[in-house]
């Protein structure tokens, strides 16, 4: 076997394997405790009693000792996959090659890594759910602009003047602005710090307070005075394997069975220390000491696969590393210039978490991608953790598995006490009598209705069989209506009525060239689709007056790309003009084609008049410098007669009815 050939399939191997294989026999030798850890089910939001720590410490060294067990059977020569590990180790490959010459038991780290009209203001972000503000690198109140680069923050005023730059300790993800209050989130050394900030003097920067979460923040949610934060740091599990490598120096030599009782009789040496950091770094107070309340509010370790008879069924590994990530979901409050915690709730995940993360201003829902066991493969399913977001904090509130993947946060929402949610179901392989693995099931997407008023939802409808051999690439909810786009040569655009919860409905249908992977609703039964078509950017405008008939009434296109095809943020829909506001990037960069002038510009923002009638006018496009340096996502801002454009490390302020520049300048951190 070709060594380069060979060290990719070894390596494939050790990603696939690591916490994969073995029989269905206990963790003989390990000391390991024999109590079973719970399937994911609505019995583990309970979190643990008066016993945390103890309780707590010992499912986490059930799971570590599971996830060794799982490595070192993984190299057994009598299955498929350790024969095949066997092969490829006794060909030209040495150890040294993937493993240190001296490795043997490793010590533990348990660090985190680091048309002109009187246009109303249109500052805000456009959002997943109105009403419910996220986080990002720019934010106006209507009067200055705030800005966040690298560990700087910024305020400009709206004519381009620096009022104020400081530099901060941490990395900045995010501004907020709550009220008069400006809200900084970033992190540094695996931890995350909110600061507040009174803004009311003229821009002015006047900290208040500040608040420290462990890990690193992910996302966070805004309502009011309210803030939710959700931050998650890594528990580096592939370490506790790293020193049971089959042919490292300890045991090279030795044939399989006396490696297994070897490396068995040393679980214990990297276990320990393991768990016991974990408690350590993640569970403490600011003094230092054990915090039993956020032990007590810790969703029970959970597995995620339910296909086994008990913890060691093989197939419960297939989740891969199923304590790999620490998530702490924090409530906050605003009030009296400070930033009060109210309450967190800590649980453990495979892969950390999604960007798929939803909230209604009430409820927060949060997906984790799985596998379930289908004959002979694996099929993706969906593991989703609802959250009561009150006035007085949070609180665990329900669990379910749904089949398929989720897009995105837009296939999720809730609406009077029902989520409803979009999946792409897998397609199903099966194995013929002569041994060829046949397609049997296409790909295809499905709706699904549940009530979520108790912890574990009662699926109340469902709608299957959307886009057959297709995946869903858009979703948009919007009362009791729903449009969904799946794609594979075709765009078939779905109108589904979802006035009975007990009854989603298949209403219209119109298949068209192209696909669209963002729906924005703009009134009067008109819908705006952003996506792609014959290797340019599609826009469609939909006419679903008539429900059971939607209509692509108009569509233009451009070259090259547009980032509001998958980054809503980037989106402006101006309403009191019928304006759509969109950043563009044409197909040809300097570093691409040498043909191409590296001064030329090619990018910046497109201006359109939308109607019914006329479809999508090209009012004009503003370009913005390719300079290189620090990268910002594209974001516009309208304020009084003026739109004001950032893209990269670059800012231009220009007339919104003209389009004549006012201003521009470098952002620089």
């Amino acid at each position: 076997m070709n060594k380069l050939r060979s060290t990719a399939v070894i390596l494939t191997l050790i990603l696939a394997l690591a916490c994969g294989g073995g029989d269905s026999g206990g963790i003989g030798g390990t000391g390991a405790p024999q109590n079973l850890l719970k399937p994911f089910s609505s019995n583990v939001i309970e979190g643990y009693g008066d016993d945390a720590k103890v309780d707590l410490r010992e499912d986490l060294i059930t799971a570590a000792n599971m996830i060794l067990k799982g490595y070192v059977d993984s190299w057994d020569p009598t299955t498929a996959d350790g024969g095949l590990l066997e092969e490829v180790w006794a060909s030209d490959i040495t150890a040294e090659d993937l493993v240190g010459a001296d490795q043997g038991v490793v010590s533990i780290s348990t660090e985190t890594d680091s048309n002109q009209a009187e246009i109303t203001h249109d500052h805000n972000s456009n959002l997943i759910e109105q009403g419910v503000d996220e986080p990002d690198w720019i934010k106006s109140d209507g009067k200055f602009l705030y800005m966040a680069s690298e560990q700087t923050l910024q305020v400009w005023d709206l004519s381009g003047n620096t009022i104020v730059k400081t530099q901060l300790q941490e990395n900045l993800s995010g501004l907020l602005l709550m009220g008069g209050n400006l809200i900084t989130i970033g992190s540094k050394e695996g931890n995350t710090t909110l600061r507040h900030f009174d803004i009311s003097n003229g821009g002015q920067l006047n900290q208040t307070s500040s608040q420290k979460l462990i890990g690193v923040v992910h996302s966070a949610r805004a309502v009011d005075q309210r803030l939710m934060v959700i931050s998650e740091s890594s528990l580096f599990p592939h370490q506790l394997t790293d020193g049971f490598h089959r042919y490292n120096n300890v045991y090279k030599d030795l044939d399989y069975s006396s490696y297994r009782e070897l490396a068995q009789r040393k679980f214990s040496e990297v276990v320990t220390p393991w768990v016991d950091g974990i408690l350590e770094n993640h569970f403490n107070d600011t003094e230092g000491t054990i915090d039993q309340t956020a032990l007590k509010q810790t969703i029970r370790l959970f597995r995620m696969m339910t296909t086994g008879e008990s913890d060691n069924d093989s197939s419960l590994m297939m989740e891969g590393h199923f304590i790999n990530t620490f998530i702490r979901v924090s409530a906050l409050k605003i009030s009296q210039g400070n930033v009060h915690q109210q309450e967190s709730w800590t649980t453990f995940s495979p892969a950390g978490v999604t960007d798929k993360i939803y909230s209604d201003g009430d409820t927060l829902i949060i997906p984790f991608h799985g596998h379930q066991e289908h004959e002979q493969s694996y099929n993706s399913v969906t593991h989703l953790m609802g959250f009561d977001w009150k006035e007085t904090g949070v609180k665990p509130s329900f669990t379910t598995t749904v089949n398929g993947s989720l897009l995105g946060p837009f296939s999720l929402d809730l609406h009077e006490g029902h989520m409803r949610i979009v999946t792409t179901l897998d397609e199903q392989w099966s194995v013929s009598d002569s041994g060829i693995w046949n397609l049997s099931t296409d790909s295809s997407a499905q709706l699904q209705v549940y009530d979520i008023n108790s912890q574990t939802p009662q699926l109340t409808g469902e709608l299957t069989g959307l886009g057959l051999g297709q995946r869903v690439y858009a979703v948009r909810f919007e009362d009791k209506r729903a449009f969904v786009v799946t794609f594979e040569v075709t765009d078939p655009f779905y109108t589904i009525d979802l006035s009975d919860h007990n009854n989603p409905l298949l209403v219209g249908e119109l298949e068209i060239p192209g696909f669209s992977s963002y729906l924005h609703p703009i009134g009067d039964d008109l819908i705006i689709g952003i996506g792609r078509e014959n290797g340019k950017t599609l826009m469609s405008l939909f006419d679903v007056s008539d429900f059971s008939d939607p209509l692509q009434i108009h569509k233009s296109t451009f070259e090259g790309s547009t980032q509001a095809a998958y980054d809503h943020k980037a989106f402006r829909w101006i309403s009191s003009a019928n304006q759509l506001v969109i950043p563009y990037a044409s197909s040809h960069f300097w570093w691409l084609d040498f043909s191409v002038s590296p001064a030329e510009p090619n990018q910046g923002f497109h201006f359109y008049d939308v109607n019914r009638d006329d479809g999508f006018t090209m009012k004009g496009e503003v370009s913005l410098d390719n300079a290189n340096g620090y990268y910002h996502q594209a974001r516009n801002l309208i304020i009084s007669d003026n739109a004001y454009l950032f893209m990269y490390n670059q800012a231009k302020a220009v007339g919104f009815d003209d389009l004549e520049d006012i201003w521009s300048k470098p952002i620089q951190p």
